[in-house]
């Protein structure tokens, strides 16, 4: 992240704090003429936003970044939610995720298994519990969480 990112995730996280919120994703960039400034913002407990609640949240942020006045260029403000199926960067929030449905990507396998699709059922330590189905019979397995490549929250059709 860069210098003025990171001047721009100080600014913004308390106001999203305030709102049960977290930043999930910034980035200042330039994209052909233009610069825009990209923020994913997704509820501590990570259930659904509204837009409604994104509006909201954007007009506090552009109030706050008019005040502040750390952008010098023009540029577009992009405020957003990561959306239904997300990726879990920060494995720390797993514990407020128990009984969602996950995509987990393994660095080694498991049971002869790279990717498990199931519930979250228990994180205990450095290790976590998922249940999913082969066919009709419901199993269970342990990963520790060091095992973890990607864990996606996932919408099950």
């Amino acid at each position: 992240m860069s210098e003025l990112e990171n001047a721009l995730s100080g600014l913004i996280a308390p106001l999203l704090s305030k709102r049960g919120c977290h930043i999930d994703l910034l980035s200042y960039k330039r994209k052909g003429k233009e610069n825009i400034l990209t923020i994913y913002v997704e509820r501590d407990d990570f259930s659904s936003m509204t837009l409604d609640d994104i509006c909201l949240i954007s007009d506090e942020i552009s109030k706050k970044l008019d005040e502040a006045d750390l952008i010098q260029d023009n540029y577009s403000l992009d405020v957003s939610t990561s959306g239904a199926e997300k990726e879990i960067k920060d494995l720390s929030y797993l514990p407020k995720l128990i009984d969602r449905y996950f995509e987990m990507r393994l660095i080694n396998p498991v049971d002869g298994e790279n990717i498990y699709h199931g519930y979250l059922k228990e994180v205990n330590g450095e290790t976590i519990t998922l249940t999913y189905r082969v066919k009709t019979r419901e199993k269970t397995v342990q990963i520790e969480t060091s095992n973890i490549a990607k864990a996606k929250l996932t919408v099950k059709i």
